[in-house]
């Protein structure tokens, strides 16, 4: 069987593009956007330890309305978050190409810390997950507004804090006005 040096080429070339689209979507390559959003939380790690979950997922979220959240405690570590204020809210300015701090509408009262159990602990009856909101300042106008909603709590070990936080994130995307 011979193989010509056309089909040798083409099978070449197949192969460097196999190569470059498989080493640009590693987990280890970032896009600047995230590696930007990273150096806002440096030595924070994002995964692993919480998980924000939508608690409603009915269509588009409205800029009148709160983003409702529930947080649960993934990891095999107790996580505290400190009360008043427990989430930032940002948004990535396309023009700019950076990340924007959203202010907050909601008023918090709420100024006790929280505590949140491994999600594995529902023997001791203690709480692994709980709901909290947001409500960002926002106009919508022409296109699409992703909100990062970041919350940030701090590994306790024997019930006193180590000062090492870990946190997690959730976009939620609001679509302009129909």
């Amino acid at each position: 069987m011979w193989v010509t040096s056309s089909l040798l080429k083409r099978n070449f070339l197949v192969l460097v593009f196999l190569f470059i689209g498989t080493a640009c979507s590693l987990p280890g390559l970032e896009s600047e956007k995230e590696a930007d959003f990273a150096a806002l939380y440096p030595n924070i790690p994002m995964k692993g330890y919480l998980d924000l979950i939508l608690a409603e997922e009915s269509g588009s979220p409205d800029v009148r309305r709160s983003i409702d959240i529930v947080v649960v405690n993934i990891s095999d570590q107790v996580i505290l978050f400190s009360g008043l204020f427990d989430h930032d809210l940002y948004r990535f300015d396309e023009d700019q190409q950076e990340w924007v701090p959203i202010d907050e509408k909601m008023v918090y009262i709420n100024d006790k810390s929280k505590l949140l159990y491994p999600e594995d602990n529902f023997a001791k009856l203690q709480d692994s997950s709980w709901a909290t909101s947001a409500l960002p300042d926002l106009v919508i106008e022409d296109r699409p507004v992703i909100v990062r909603v970041v919350m940030v709590g701090e590994i306790l070990e024997n019930e006193q804090p180590t000062g090492k936080e870990v946190g997690a994130y959730l976009d939620v995307t609001y679509e302009p006005n129909q």
